[in-house]
């Protein structure tokens, strides 16, 4: 079978390509019935079910009423159908997506008032919106693992030298000295094996896991999820072993919609795109490796959209700098060595200041300021072409002030308007973009 088959036949509304087929029940209550790995000759699901929970105008929804359904052949290839679904004082919209070959689906909700309006209210004191969930046969219990993707200061050289760079570096009281990556601000994958049990919520984006028996599956949702702050705890991933039946979920736990909050047709309740999918090997690198080209190669119907980029960010090295003013007296230059003291008359918006030998006062840039001049930013440039670097970002000290945005007139000697060409993009805050469109529309990149 080539790219992605649909028929609706006797109450039962099939989506299937080369790898997977899934099926829903139409009659009367519209729920999902079937998810069958070709390569493996299982079926996941173990009975049918609603796959949502909700409650809209103080009434708890958990199933709708089919009433028709569309589909449309994505620019890709791949099929997206949507399907009508009546509940009470709301139409349910939900979206599928199946790719040729794929063994992951992508799907969301959508919902509208059957007349004026609607609002979504909380449970018990919290938001209570649970979509998809599923309930999975296991005979014994699964292997799992927890994949977040937004793990900040996560140090991926644990074999580095950690005296391979002269600067103290330091954190609010803890010493991170020679964590390469981690000091700068990057975000790394961490993975957490588990074995489910008693329900629990994990913060994901993606768990995925496999038994004996081949069940293999793979659960996500797309949206930002970001470590150490509770507050951006938006959606959570749930799991419960029990009576060898293995049930998943997403919950909606933060920022999702306000207690009472009102819907219109104009402006529906919509769902982030969640992900429920297979894997063919009992590896759970295969299933790594099946989410992986489902993202690059099916994930957005632009697929230039979604080839990966090798980006030079200069927050790197600036990090490096910036924390050694703790230590003033031995600013040094990263990758040179050298200390990096400047002659104070010459622009300098934000002097610091140190004791030299005799007790005197002298003056010198902020390291950022000093590292940002155009000749060693030509020296890095090129240095990031050599190495084929298809992005380069200006991340930090290009603007004059923060909060504003606006070019420091001074960077650069003749700022980056006098090498423009060289130039590939400046680091934006959210929300200063209309600002930067408004002075300098042609660093603004999307």
């Amino acid at each position: 079978m080539s790219g992605v088959k649909l028929e609706h036949q006797h109450g039962i509304l099939t989506v299937e390509n080369s790898s997977i087929r899934r099926q829903f029940s139409t009659r009367n209550a519209f729920v999902p019935i079937s998810f069958f790995n070709k390569f493996k000759k299982s079926e996941l699901l173990v009975k049918s079910q609603s796959w949502f929970e909700c409650v809209i105008n103080g009434t708890r929804l958990t199933s709708g009423e089919y009433l028709t359904y569309d589909s449309r052949t994505m620019k890709h290839g791949g099929l997206a159908v949507i399907v009508s679904i009546e509940a009470k004082d709301v139409i349910f919209k939900y979206q599928l997506q199946m790719f040729p070959d794929s063994p992951i689906t992508r799907e969301r909700l959508m919902i509208f008032p059957n007349m004026d309006s609607f609002c979504l209210n909380h449970l018990n004191g919290k938001p209570h919106f649970i979509f998809p969930q599923y309930s999975l046969l296991s005979p014994v219990p699964p292997g799992a693992e927890e994949i977040r993707l937004a793990t900040w200061n996560a140090e991926q050289m644990p074999d580095a030298n950690i005296h391979a760079f002269p600067i103290n570096r330091h954190w609010g009281v803890t010493d991170k000295r020679g964590l390469n990556l981690s000091q700068c601000d990057m975000y790394h994958p961490v993975f957490s094996k588990f074995i489910p049990g008693e329900s629990e919520l994990r913060k994901g984006p993606i768990l995925l896991g496999m038994d004996q028996h081949h069940h293999n599956w793979i659960l996500a949702y797309e949206h930002g999820s970001p470590d150490n702050d509770t507050a951006k705890d938006y959606l959570k991933l749930g799991s419960r072993y029990e009576d060898h039946v293995l049930k998943l979920w997403i919950s909606l736990e933060k920022g999702a919609f306000f207690d009472g909050e009102t819907f219109t047709a104009a402006n529906p309740f919509i769902t982030p795109w969640m992900n429920f999918g297979t894997f063919d090997a009992d590896d759970l690198d295969e299933g790594r490796k099946a989410f992986r080209n489902y993202l690059y190669d099916w994930q957005s119907e632009t697929r230039s959209g979604r080839k990966p980029l090798i980006y030079y960010n200069t927050w790197g090295w600036q990090r490096d700098e910036e924390n050694s003013y703790l230590n003033l007296s031995n600013i040094k230059d990263v990758r040179s060595g050298h200390k990096v003291y400047c002659d104070a008359t010459v622009y300098d918006p934000l002097p610091y200041y140190d004791k030299d030998a005799d007790g005197g006062s002298r003056k010198f840039f902020a390291p950022d300021e000093v590292l940002l001049d155009l000749p060693r930013l030509l020296q890095e440039i090129d240095a990031a072409y050599q190495l084929g670097v298809d992005v380069f970002v200006i991340d930090d000290g290009w603007y004059d002030w923060m909060g504003d945005w606006q070019i420091n007139p001074q960077w650069g000697r003749g700022g980056p308007g006098a090498n423009r060409e060289t130039f590939t993009g400046l680091w934006d805050a959210a929300g200063t973009l209309a600002g930067a469109h408004l002075y300098r529309p042609e660093f603004v990149f999307f």
